[in-house]
């Protein structure tokens, strides 16, 4: 059952982790391609712009339930697989990309390291 809730919590936040890096593409081109296709045309930056956004927040939703199954496996020392300290270390520094709540959840995940006795 630990193994499980942990394996669950690192796929959920490597769905976050996905979607900070699969927003990064298609920023970059629309950047790029502002100047030749969206010039002049709001609506069109607009769309491409909120597009970007909804991916990336599902993203989030979808991490923030891994985040939560986290906080069960982190406080309890004796129902933690011993994989999951670097695995929750490297997610809670990817959370602190998303600023302000990932700044929270980050640093709240790195205190969630220190077991409940």
């Amino acid at each position: 059952m630990k193994s499980l809730a942990a394996a669950a919590s690192t796929i959920l936040q490597l769905i976050y982790v996905l979607a900070l890096f699969g927003a990064i593409k298609p920023t970059i081109e629309l950047i790029q391609n502002y100047s030749l296709y969206y010039a002049g045309d709001p609506k069109m930056i607009a769309g491409a712009i909120s597009s970007i956004a909804v991916f990336f927040l599902i993203g989030v939703a979808i991490g923030l339930v891994g985040v939560l199954l986290a906080w069960l496996v982190l406080r309890n020392k004796k129902n933690r697989p011993s994989w999951f300290l670097p695995v929750s270390t490297f997610f809670a520094w990817a959370w602190m990309v998303f600023v302000p709540i990932g700044t929270v959840v980050g640093v709240l995940i790195l205190r969630w390291k220190k077991p409940i006795q």
